[in-house]
């Protein structure tokens, strides 16, 4: 699996540690019957705090996706592309609030992505410091959250992965977009992806 990393672009790329905005141009209906506090956001900032992208402009995402970032319910977003500087952190977002991701394409996607039973969250006390316990993944399937579709279309795509309260907590989400897209063409290096931040805090752990 490939870790987020480098930066997350479409067009021109820009290097050094600076924050980048992507707007939001093409974004997808809501679906209907869907119960969320989260809504699809005008822009997306690209990094997480510490990173940028500090040599050869690269992008960590092949087609279709252009850019994603963090959402909560009450409208903040949050990069969460580490990048390739020696400063980044994983990304930290509060608790006691709903949280999802908005995930941009590039206008190549030629229908909507079928979700159901493509995509996968986890949520556990996890560290990535912690060599015995570094990800939330590798506790399986007692680990794994709900995902909900909130907006989803050629343009991008809004989940929730539900309510998190004030426990220190590793979220992970994994994404196989020739699954998603199974009737898209792709190119010989597209691969699968996932994307891992904090709520509250990094979980403490007694050394290793």
């Amino acid at each position: 699996m490939k870790l987020i990393i480098s930066c997350l672009f479409v067009g021109a790329c820009t290097t050094g540690t600076s924050q980048v905005m992507e707007s939001i141009t093409d974004a997808p209906a809501r679906v209907g019957g869907v119960v969320s506090g989260l809504s699809v956001p005008s822009a997306c900032p690209v990094y997480s705090p510490g990173g940028g992208d500090v040599d050869t402009p690269e992008a960590p995402f092949d087609a279709p996706v252009g850019f994603a970032c963090a959402v909560d319910d009450t409208g903040a977003t949050y990069g969460t592309v580490p990048g390739d500087t020696a400063t980044a952190e994983l990304a930290v977002l509060p608790g006691e609030r709903e949280v999802g991701v908005y995930i941009a394409f590039d206008g190549s996607v030629i229908a909507p992505p079928q979700l159901a039973g493509n995509l996968h969250a986890y949520a556990a006390p996890s560290n990535v410091d912690n060599s015995a316990d570094c990800c939330a993944e590798n506790h399986g399937s007692a680990a794994e959250i709900p995902i909900t579709a909130v907006a989803a279309g050629t343009g991008g795509m809004l989940l929730s992965l539900g309510k998190f309260d004030g426990a220190l907590t590793q979220v992970e989400i994994d994404w196989d977009f020739t699954k998603l897209f199974p009737t898209q063409s792709w190119g010989p290096f597209f691969t699968q992806y996932n994307d891992r931040f904090y709520i509250n805090a990094p979980p403490p752990y007694s050394g290793d």
